[in-house]
């Protein structure tokens, strides 16, 4: 009925036959009647995909509450069970309860378990040694002058010793 409307305009135009003013007017208003129409359904079809991603949300949300309740703390095992559960096409709460996510969640931590016992291939200490007051008290030398601060700890510190050294030397005479 819309698409036998639009060729008829189209053909009254074609064809180049008179149309009255009334008749124009009324064919306009039947169009702007049938725009409102589609921009109504539009705008109703755009609330209706909106909400849908909010439940969408709202549900994984939920759901990851519920997987922590089932024993599950960590972010990365909930993005693992997730993740297979979408790649099965299984609930994630079923993956889990029915205990089939159990094999694979024991290996994910005792992988992170051995990554962490693992020592890294850095130096254990973050600082340098020439960094240190004591590298300096021992070398018996001071910091280049470029490293003021560490200049002013190494005096500091020898002459704290020093007090220390001679607090109970007294001479009796």
């Amino acid at each position: 009925m819309e698409t036998e409307n639009n060729y008829e305009a189209v053909d009254s135009v074609t064809t180049h036959e008179e149309v009255t003013p009334d008749e124009r007017d009324t064919r306009i208003a039947e169009l702007e009647e049938k725009l409102k129409d589609k921009s109504i359904q539009a705008r109703l079809a755009k609330k209706e995909v909106k909400d849908v991603s909010a439940d969408e949300s709202l549900l994984e949300r939920v759901t990851r509450m519920e997987l922590k309740e089932n024993g599950l703390t960590d972010a990365e095992e909930i993005s693992l069970v997730t993740e297979k559960a979408k790649e099965l096409g299984i609930d994630p709460l079923k993956l889990v309860k029915d205990g089939y996510a159990d094999t694979m969640l024991k290996n994910h931590r005792q992988a992170k378990a051995n990554e962490l016992a693992n020592p890294s291939t850095q130096s254990r200490g973050g600082v340098n040694a020439t960094d240190s007051v004591d590298y300096w008290i021992a070398k018996g030398e001071l910091p280049p002058a470029n490293k003021v601060e560490l200049r002013r700890q190494v005096v500091n510190k020898k002459v704290a010793t020093a007090n220390r050294k001679n607090m109970f030397n007294y001479e009796i005479d």
